[in-house]
């Protein structure tokens, strides 16, 4: 145990490994920190004091994207031999808190690209008489003062490549179980109210952002504690539960 009782070897070392984990789970960041604060006698003893994960502009390798993400978690058991030797191994579960805010450019983002496998770009449903396929053409999301989300856009018509206006404002709500938010309360802006089938779709596509389990890392699961939407800024906060290095 020598190696760990030089001051600042063993917490240097653990941040390297630590930090190249992290990076690897993100396809995009302007900002990522990772910080694991101990001393040579915790880590002989095989335990971290806290590991910091900060960062922003972040870009999630699902594509969807967060304004700022900040984790941390309390003391972490691990073995310091297989720290050292670059693998970070937790002995039992940490636990901690997170708070993700997204950005109206992060919720616009969310709507128009196919961000996860679970969301269809595309969605069949009956216009008039005829079965068409629909698809975004051009949207844009905004958190309003009030707390609600307004989507403003156009959808297409694949087979006739017509345009249709949308206008939905609706509610967040926290989803039982917590694992994210729900939109509730649904209104049609300037009166163009549209098939029920493809405000659903619509609103199922902005969902995904606010549904934590797609922010879940590796070994990391998350639980939603309470959220705020203010005006241009949605902000989750959860608790965290790791159970691996995010690798």
């Amino acid at each position: 145990m020598l190696l760990l009782k030089k001051r600042g070897i063993g917490e240097q070392a653990l941040n390297k490994i630590a930090q190249m984990a992290i990076n690897s789970q993100f396809n995009q960041a302007q900002r990522l920190n990772v910080r694991v604060k101990t001393d040579p006698n915790l880590l002989a003893k095989g335990h971290l004091e806290s590991l910091l994960i900060d960062g922003a502009g972040l870009v999630m390798q699902n594509n969807l994207r967060l304004q700022s993400m900040n984790i941390t978690m309390g003391r972490v058991s691990v073995s310091p031999l297989k720290a050292l030797m670059g693998n970070i191994q937790l002995l039992e579960p940490s636990h901690g808190k997170a708070c993700f805010v997204f950005s109206n450019a992060d919720l616009t983002h969310a709507f128009q690209a196919q961000t996860t496998h679970r969301l269809r770009d595309e969605f069949r449903l009956s216009l008039g008489s005829q079965a068409v396929t629909m698809t975004h053409h051009n949207a844009t999301c905004r958190i309003l003062a009030s707390g609600k989300i307004a989507i403003h856009g156009e959808v297409r018509v694949k087979e006739t490549q017509e345009t249709h206006p949308i206008g939905i404002c609706a509610t967040p709500k926290m989803l039982p179980g917590k694992l994210g938010v729900f939109f509730d309360g649904v209104q049609y802006l300037r009166g163009r109210e549209i098939a029920p089938e493809l405000t659903q779709w619509v609103l199922k596509k902005i969902t995904a952002i606010a549904n934590l389990e797609n922010f879940e890392l590796p070994g990391l699961s998350l639980q939603i504690n309470q959220f705020e939407a203010t005006e241009g800024t949605l902000t989750l906060q959860a608790t965290t539960k790791m159970t691996k290095l995010p690798a």
